[in-house]
């Protein structure tokens, strides 16, 4: 399956300036070997009357043996008429956010000039190291989360009270950092008990003083949210 492939959708539909963005873009990627993200491209009606074209990939953890995998973050971007925007898309309605990210993408041009930007923009995230920090309590995790190892920035998480430490999710609460719906935000937790290298280049990146490195996980059960 080529990078990009459009899904769901009636290529037939998109603008003479959409298909020659899509060829390029195509064209820019034909040569990256397969990874195990995945990738299209769809139409969204997310402008008023406008139209825009959107091209994302979704980086995923395959995760451990007997586990399903785990999508991390869908990273994207918009395209309308000749502007072109990317950044880390919602896992809904693949909208941007409100407030650019710092990695975010902006560009004018031309359908080439935007598919070349945008294949530079991709390839930087698909090779950004990510590490997860693992949560440990009498032998179960309890506690996971997915972090962009060059900047931190967490990409999902989780939280299971049955394995956590007793009158944890209290303190936590009474701390702030349980949000309105229920989730436990990781942030307000200790120190991981360790980080299992996901994937990228770790030596482009740091990780959480004093978490000691693990190169197999058991199971890490629990929902995962952002």
């Amino acid at each position: 399956m080529p990078w990009f492939e459009v899904v769901s959708e009636d290529e037939t539909e998109l603008s003479p300036a959409e298909h020659a963005f899509l060829a390029a873009l195509r064209a820019h990627c034909a040569a990256w070997a397969p990874t195990e993200s995945s990738e299209t491209l769809i139409r969204s009606d997310v402008d008023g009357p406008h139209t825009r074209v959107i091209a994302f990939v979704s980086l995923i953890d395959e995760g451990g043996p007997g586990e399903r995998g785990v999508v991390l973050m869908d990273a994207g971007v918009h395209l309308l008429d000749n502007r072109l925007q990317g950044d880390r898309l919602d896992s809904q309605d693949f909208t941007l956010p409100e407030r650019p990210s710092s990695w975010a993408l902006a560009a004018t041009g031309t359908p080439d000039e935007l598919a070349a930007a945008s294949a530079v923009w991709f390839r930087h995230v698909l090779e950004r190291p990510i590490v997860l920090y693992v949560w440990i309590h009498d032998g179960y995790a309890y506690a996971n989360r997915y972090d962009f190892a060059d900047t931190g920035e967490p990409l999902c998480q989780s939280y299971n009270k049955r394995y956590a430490p007793p009158g944890q999710v209290d303190e936590l609460m009474a701390a702030g950092h349980v949000s309105r719906t229920g989730w436990v935000q990781t942030t307000g937790l200790p120190t991981p008990t360790t980080y299992i290298h996901i994937r990228g280049d770790l030596t482009k990146g740091t990780v959480l003083p004093g978490v000691l490195a693990a190169t197999r996980r058991g199971p890490l059960s629990g929902l995962w949210y952002e």
